[in-house]
């Protein structure tokens, strides 16, 4: 679950709705969307389209994970995560990105 004006993530577990970890997220988060296995989520850090960021977290852990630099890709909207590569709006930059975890590039 994605607070946006707490500026975190709740893991929440399925069977009792309790919340079992929060991770931070960055400013303005706007969308999340969970890697095909389950283990991590991306979130899109908008800011208006001036932002370029995505946080991740670790959801077995439920801890953060370094956040993605998408470069001149801003306003980060939109996400989906198919073929392995996290799929993207990015407003400000008036483009279609995407994020490949395994390479750790952006492109747009």
């Amino acid at each position: 679950m994605l607070s946006k004006q707490d500026l975190t993530l709740a893991i929440v577990d399925a069977t009792t709705l309790k919340v079992v970890a929060k991770g931070p997220v960055g400013n303005d988060p706007h969308e999340v969307t969970a890697s095909a296995d389950g283990t991590t989520a991306y979130v899109s850090n908008y800011g208006s389209g001036s932002y370029n960021t995505l946080a991740v977290i670790d959801l077995v852990s439920g801890g953060p994970l370094p956040s993605i630099d998408l470069g001149a890709l801003r306003g980060p909207h939109g996400l989906t995560f198919v073929g392995g590569k996290v799929w993207f709006t990015a407003e400000g930059a008036k483009a279609i990105g995407r994020y490949d975890p395994a390479t750790r590039r952006s492109t747009g």
